[in-house]
């Protein structure tokens, strides 16, 4: 793998304050379409974690969106955030109301995303991200089981975690930790391909009970000072351009 930089600088003290600016300028460049939402949108005040989205929608689980999450080490990660929901059966056997929000379709950006990591299309915009900031982009990927309803019986509820590099000198993905749970994520301990992780992705996608996140970002530190910090506009233009095709 190609030798880390060191990790890029922001001006913003918290992820809200730069998910925030970041849709300013793109209300300047008219993409009026974006929305700043709470990833805890029950308690607003209190979220740590922030999306902007297509739709003002919350929860907007179905749609791609530009996330800005704190790593609990004084930075965050900004980048792409897609979800794989759950299928009708995981109500049905629950005998519970199906929740909209919640039932993954074709109208999700999930499927799009899929299909662009097949082809090679977030390879592209991973060596973008790697050309603006010389810092290795990274794939997080973690799953699990939400509620008892798999045959009657109650699944093991720990979500399996996954991170990986992206090493741009061998186009390669480097599994650098993982946080295991259920064991329903261990197919991925085999991928060092974009390609590969998404083949293993495809085949998950047809458990119906079975919920998966996906982010695509860069670690940036937070309240930076020095005269190189990153203000929106280098935020916008060296990570999130690479990715806007799937926040949708």
């Amino acid at each position: 793998m190609a030798k880390l930089m060191e990790n890029p600088g922001c001006k913003f003290k918290t992820p809200q304050d730069a998910c925030t600016n970041c849709r300013a300028l793109y209300k300047k460049r008219r993409a009026e379409h974006l929305s700043v939402l709470p990833y805890n949108w029950r308690d607003p005040l209190n979220s740590k974690y922030w999306w902007l989205s297509p739709s003002s929608e919350n929860p907007a689980f179905k749609y791609g969106k530009f996330s800005f999450s704190p790593t609990g080490d004084g930075a965050m990660f900004v980048g792409l955030y897609v979800e794989k929901g759950l299928g009708e059966e995981q109500w049905k056997a629950s005998g519970k109301k199906p929740s909209p929000t919640m039932v993954v379709d074709q109208s999700w950006a999930w499927h799009d995303f899929l299909g662009a990591m097949i082809t090679g299309e977030i390879e592209t915009a991973l060596e973008a991200i790697y050309s603006k900031c010389r810092v290795n982009p990274e794939i997080h990927v973690d799953g699990g089981y939400e509620s008892p309803s798999m045959d009657g019986q109650k699944p093991n509820y720990g979500f399996d975690k996954f991170y990986f590099k992206w090493d741009s000198t061998n186009k390669q993905l480097v599994n650098y930790k993982t946080e295991p749970g259920s064991g329903v994520l261990a197919s991925l301990e085999g991928c060092t391909t974009v390609q590969t992780l998404a083949a293993a992705l495809n085949t998950l996608t047809a458990d119906p009970y079975l919920w998966i996140d996906v982010l695509v970002a860069v670690p940036v530190t937070l309240a930076d000072r020095g005269a190189d910090a990153w203000n929106e506009e280098q935020l916008v233009t060296n990570i999130l351009v690479p990715l806007e095709e799937w926040v949708r």
